[in-house]
């Protein structure tokens, strides 16, 4: 019998469900039975090294960032790491700009007279500011800052909402599009160091990382297991099973929680599609990772030799992403990445969530399970807040 053996059920080993695994594990003595639909850990932070020694990130780009100690103690325990500064260019009008836009890119795209003018009218209505939404400039009654706020938002947002989320960005959350603000300063690194107090890398790699993390004699793991065909839900008795017995144990699960209705309508996320170019050269563009909204039918392009400590010479490695739509009926390789939260959306998941709460000693956690976008230092809180509830629900008498 399952429960002869384990004590919690992960289904899914990215992030929220290793670090609950192992603190299970670790903490509270539970034996662990994590369930990976894939054939490898780490999720979508999997990378590994090509033929030519770099390591490709093969889900996207993902530096590791935040502005809490406890955060970066805990990530420390399980890797090396070593700082590291983002770059990130935009192609706006032909001008490699920088990410987040700010004075910078203002200095590059008007006049210097006329950029002088709208640092200096920004600076007096926003004296105590650091950044700005986009939205709120274009809101604004002042003409220099409304006009600021219309130019970046068609020249920018749109296309890049176009392109990623095949919406208008006003359909969006407001959330999403107030992910990249307007910042107030002349910097041109990606994170603000005055709040970001660590950004680091792996110096093996987050498959390495995952891998030291699940290295416990309490977990085991099985790959390539569909927990919704390894599991049965009963939603009228309120039960989850494995074949004949009932399973009371507490189940984690990672994923999207249509896959545990069997829905026919599936939540709405966007995929990405990688084209991954090696070049004889040793550097292709001028920032690690550089976004073209207004060309190009890819959105991003990351040079991940630009992501190593010492990358090979006379060669790089340039991955182009494209934004696809998901299919979950697609063959492997079409993944649902980025939740497309709109109110419609998000209220659709919202009754996912009541109704799984038939089902008491089911627990979701994580980006798809959630429906929310998470930084990877986000999804360590939120796995660390899971946990400790689920100590109180399930192993606290």
């Amino acid at each position: 019998m399952l429960q002869d053996k384990y004590d919690l059920i992960v289904v899914g080993c990215g992030i929220c469900g290793s670090i609950i695994a192992r603190r299970a594990a670790e903490e509270c003595g539970k034996h662990v039975l994590i369930l990976e639909k894939t054939g490898h850990l780490a999720g979508n932070m999997y990378d590994e090294e090509d033929e030519n020694g770099f390591m490709v990130q093969k889900y996207g780009p993902h530096v590791f960032h935040t502005t809490e100690d406890w955060i970066y103690d805990f990530v420390m325990r399980f890797s090396d790491w070593f700082p590291y500064t983002t770059s990130y260019g935009v192609e706006l009008d032909g001008e490699c700009v920088p990410a987040p836009f700010g004075f910078a890119a203002i200095k590059k795209l008007y006049p210097a007279d006329e950029a002088d003018h709208i640092i200096a009218v920004l600076k007096e209505t926003y004296p105590k500011r650091d950044s700005v939404p986009v939205l709120d400039l274009i809101e604004s009654s002042d003409g220099t800052i409304s006009a600021l706020g219309e130019m970046l938002f068609e020249k920018d947002y749109r296309p890049y909402a176009a392109k990623q989320w095949n919406l208008d960005p006003k359909e969006l959350d407001r959330s999403v599009v107030e992910r990249m603000p307007i910042i107030l300063s002349d910097r041109e690194n990606y994170f603000d160091h005055t709040i970001i107090k660590h950004e680091i890398l792996p110096v093996n790699g987050y498959t390495v990382f995952i891998e030291n993390m699940l290295s416990h004699e309490n977990i085991d793991i099985q790959l390539n297991t569909d927990a919704c065909e390894f599991l049965q839900f009963d939603w009228e008795q309120g039960q989850c099973r494995k074949d004949e017995e009932i399973i009371t144990i507490p189940v984690l699960f990672t994923g999207a929680l249509e896959d545990i209705f069997k829905s026919n309508e599936p939540l709405p996320y966007r995929s990405l599609w990688f084209d991954y170019k090696t070049m004889n050269m040793d550097s292709y563009q001028p920032t690690a990772i550089y976004t073209y909204p207004q060309t190009h039918e890819y959105l991003r392009s990351t040079e991940y030799s630009k992501f190593m400590q010492e990358p090979p010479k006379g060669k790089t490695v340039v991955a182009f992403e494209y934004p696809v739509p998901y299919d979950k009926t697609a063959q492997k390789g079409n993944e649902p990445y980025y939740p497309i939260l709109t109110a419609e959306n998000v209220e659709k998941n919202n009754k996912y969530l009541m109704e799984l709460k038939n089902i008491k000693n089911v627990v979701p956690c994580g980006r798809l399970a959630d429906y929310k976008y998470y930084n990877m230092d986000q999804a360590v809180e939120r796995a660390f807040d899971v946990f400790e509830q689920m100590k109180k629900n399930f192993w606290m008498n």
